[in-house]
């Protein structure tokens, strides 16, 4: 493979065919220490202008009413603020103050560079910290860049920042789902054990019972997990007091539970419930509630998850069958429960989907960075 085509990537606009030429990062970046615009007051408020970001996840810390020390970025003039540490980073294109020194402030350095272009250069670079210590002089300063020429860099720029605002459109939409179901719960589930919840189907009006789980089926604990037994695909799950996946360890070719059933964790993050519609087997302490006839197990999760389960350990929190049968719940009539299951079960799949696509638009944007940049 000759110098020229390794200089070209996988996928790229048709007008462009120039090979990408090689620079340092430290030729396309200049850096700016940050001192000047800390923070002084960590008294944050949501009606206060100005915001206060680290490059970290969680980006925005909060809001300061600060009018001294604030970085001036714009849609013509952004930057990128890069942890020296942990070397992650964002695109800022709006002024702001920032709550730590731990990190540089980035700026192309001339009109031969595309910012947004730029930002995702250094986001396509695989480096992992291994080490405590600053990462933007000694390291990424001096690694070596592939640059496309002025033009496609703003095509590529101008694609991924309408890629990112697809993406983030979808991520309000689930979190706003999300509040959604939050709010309809607090509302449709009785509070504080009163007899009427706030907001019902009109074709119901009976006071809600007053119930302790232990009163509404059987509680089990799962047992231990038989390694040799378990297979990566299979027909019924072997379910632990993981979150991920739904708890599915792997399957076995036989089950212990008949469903339906819910389970709840009883170790690490206890009191989180789970309807079961099909058979399966509870392995590693988790708890498994098979309710009587007149219980609907959509219902019972969610009202269990309603309550909050805490235990307080100075070690691995645990959650035991007579701990968890004491516990009260409000409980309608059946045809009630269900319709209020129903409900929730087809709100929760309208999430999946949601969750889903986001999880699939960024899957396709990491795998469009991995092809268009060199």
């Amino acid at each position: 493979m000759n110098e020229k085509k390794m200089l070209v990537p996988k996928l790229r606009f048709p007008e462009f065919t120039d090979a990408w030429e090689q620079r340092k990062l430290g030729e396309v970046f200049k850096y700016e220490q940050p001192t000047k615009y800390i923070v002084k007051s960590t008294d944050y408020d949501n009606n206060y202008k100005t915001p206060v970001l680290t490059a970290g996840q969680s980006f925005i810390l909060g809001y300061t009413n600060e009018t001294e020390g604030i970085k001036d970025a714009t849609a013509k003039h952004p930057v990128v603020i890069f942890d020296d540490f942990t070397t992650s980073s964002h695109y800022v294109d709006f002024s702001f103050k920032i709550k730590s020194s731990a990190m540089k402030l980035l700026s192309v350095i001339n009109e031969n560079f595309n910012t947004i272009y730029a930002f995702y250069l250094l986001k396509n670079i695989a480096y992992v910290p291994s080490n405590h210590e600053r990462h933007w002089i000694s390291i990424f300063s001096n690694f070596d860049v592939k640059i496309a020429s002025l033009q496609e860099q703003q095509k590529i720029g101008s694609f991924f920042a309408l890629f990112e605002r697809y993406i983030t459109i979808h991520q309000r939409k689930l979190e706003n789902l999300k509040k959604l179901k939050t709010g309809l719960l607090q509302k449709m589930f009785s509070k504080n054990n009163q007899q009427f919840p706030d907001l019902r189907f009109p074709e119901f009006t009976d006071a809600w019972e007053q119930r302790k789980l232990g009163e509404v089926g059987d509680f089990s604990a799962g047992g231990d997990v038989d390694k040799e037994k378990l297979t990566p695909l299979g027909k019924y799950p072997v379910i632990a007091n993981a979150l991920t996946n739904d708890g599915i360890i792997g399957y076995y070719d036989y089950f212990k539970f008949t469903a339906p059933a819910v389970t709840i964790t009883g170790r690490g993050e206890v009191g989180i419930a789970k309807a079961r519609y099909t058979n399966f087997t509870a392995v590693v302490r988790l708890l498994v509630l098979q309710p009587k006839s007149k219980y609907d197990i959509k219902f019972l999760e969610e009202a269990i998850n309603l309550k909050n389960i805490y235990v307080e350990s100075t070690g691995v929190p645990q959650l035991t069958v007579p701990q968890i049968r004491i516990y009260e719940i409000t409980i309608p009539v059946l045809k009630e429960q269900q319709k209020i299951g129903d409900f929730f079960a087809q709100l929760d799949r309208y999430i999946t989907i949601h969750q889903r696509k986001l999880e699939n638009l960024k899957t396709l944007k990491k795998s469009l960075l991995q092809q268009m940049f060199v």
